[in-house]
């Protein structure tokens, strides 16, 4: 797994949101967020923006950065 799949994977799952409806949003397959998320695949480098909003996480933290959340 690379990772970002692994921080999507992780991210998605700490905000209770199903492949399905990220894919959704996206408008890719569920199919293509799977394999993110297992390493097979990467997104599209124009829909990272897109991914860390959904996510709620600054870009970064796709890519590994650390950030501490601010109320």
């Amino acid at each position: 797994m690379n990772i970002i799949g692994r921080n999507i994977k992780r991210l998605r799952q700490s905000k209770a949101v199903t492949q399905e409806q990220v894919a959704e949003q996206l408008h890719v397959s569920s199919q293509a967020v799977s394999k993110w998320e297992c390493g097979i695949g990467f997104p599209d480098i124009t829909r990272i923006p897109e991914i860390a909003q959904i996510l709620d996480v600054p870009i970064g933290v796709l890519f590994g950065e650390t950030y501490k959340m601010t109320k």
